[in-house]
């Protein structure tokens, strides 16, 4: 959620200004949110191999084959690396949003600060940015709503059990293999078990999203 924002508010930045190939660098960033979820997480499995991975090929013809390591086979990497694939899949919808968002602020705040002798960097901050807090908080809340529920990236990529050893593991993941699949001795779904973990998916959402609505309000009443 951090890197996939953070992305699209830089991305957004870049591309409300004027410059050339600004409409074929919007086709690249949004582009992979268009693909299937699964077919990402496939061919990023067979990028991220360790035997014949199209990166660790690479680190190794440029002399650093200490850095070609078992991306998704290590338990401290592979929440990570799983992380970063779907930021880079969905970076496009934060950019888009950003994007029209700066694209609403009237040019004539912009221009009166560049006359005070605001650079463009403190015209942003202390401008563009404030303007575009309630954009902040929507962007906010749907990212922090789909990355909580994330389930076919991890499917995608390291199975049900969210391998290596449970280290890719979320609550979707286990409602999936308690409450659908069946992972029981009888190999039966425990029906009573996933309705308890959707009901506190449910409540750390409702919590979470309620608080930064709130805080958001308060930053900026008269704009929500």
């Amino acid at each position: 959620m951090t890197v996939q924002n953070t992305l699209g508010l830089l991305f957004a930045a870049l591309l409300v200004s004027n410059f050339k190939g600004r409409d074929t660098f919007r086709t690249i960033i949004f582009a992979p949110a268009t693909f299937s979820v699964l077919v990402v997480g496939f061919l990023w499995t067979l990028i991220l191999n360790p035997s014949w991975g199209a990166i660790n090929i690479i680190l190794t013809k440029v002399g650093l084959s200490s850095l070609a390591l078992p991306w998704l086979g290590d338990e401290k990497l592979a929440l990570p690396v799983i992380s970063l694939t779907s930021a880079w899949q969905w970076v496009g919808m934060p950019t888009v949003m950003f994007l029209a968002g700066l694209v609403g602020i009237p040019e004539e705040l912009i221009e009166a600060a560049r006359v005070d002798g605001a650079s463009e960097w403190t015209a942003f901050w202390k401008i563009k940015f404030p303007l575009l807090m309630p954009v902040v908080g929507i962007v906010a809340v749907i990212t922090f709503v789909d990355n909580f529920n994330a389930f076919d990236v991890i499917f995608a990529m390291a199975g049900a059990r969210g391998t290596p050893n449970y280290s890719t593991d979320l609550l979707a993941t286990l409602f999936y293999r308690t409450g659908i699949a069946g992972e029981q001795p009888s190999g039966l779904p425990n029906m009573g078990i996933g309705a308890s973990i959707a009901t506190m998916i449910f409540l750390i959402l409702m919590i979470g999203v309620s608080l930064w609505l709130f805080l958001l309000r308060r930053q900026t009443p008269s704009e929500i």
